[in-house]
């Protein structure tokens, strides 16, 4: 097993052919003008047929959360699969709610999933 560090939100060529990436409570963290280099640099390091889950808090439940959580881009359930979208031909979008997983109603849910497949020809 390999580890790297690197700061994502910095441009980086790697190429490492990955066959998933998973970010969860990651991209709530970092400033809008920097979520597509983010992005980028996770993607770019997929194989052709990788898929990628990100997973955020959703915009709906922060007025619940605790006001200095650091969450400096919560996207609702549309803004994420729109977001993603760029990145990939098909997104699938889950919600989590007391530790369920499902497709219901997303504005509800505390969290939100969305699962990229089929890169984009962007690189």
């Amino acid at each position: 097993m390999e580890y790297i560090q690197q700061d994502l939100t910095q441009e980086f060529f790697s190429k490492l052919s990955l066959d998933g990436i998973y970010a969860l409570d990651v991209l709530e963290h970092i400033d809008k003008e920097n979520e597509h280099t983010f992005i980028k640099n996770l993607v770019n390091n997929l194989s052709k047929n990788g898929i990628s889950v990100v997973g955020i808090p959703s915009l709906e439940f922060q007025q619940f959360s605790y006001p200095d959580n650091g969450h400096v881009n919560c996207k609702s359930g549309e803004e994420l699969r729109q977001f993603m979208l760029n990145y990939f031909e098909r997104v699938l979008m889950f919600s989590m709610t007391d530790e369920v997983v499902h497709t219901g109603f997303m504005k509800m849910s505390p969290y939100l999933f969305a699962v990229g497949m089929y890169l984009k020809p962007f690189r």
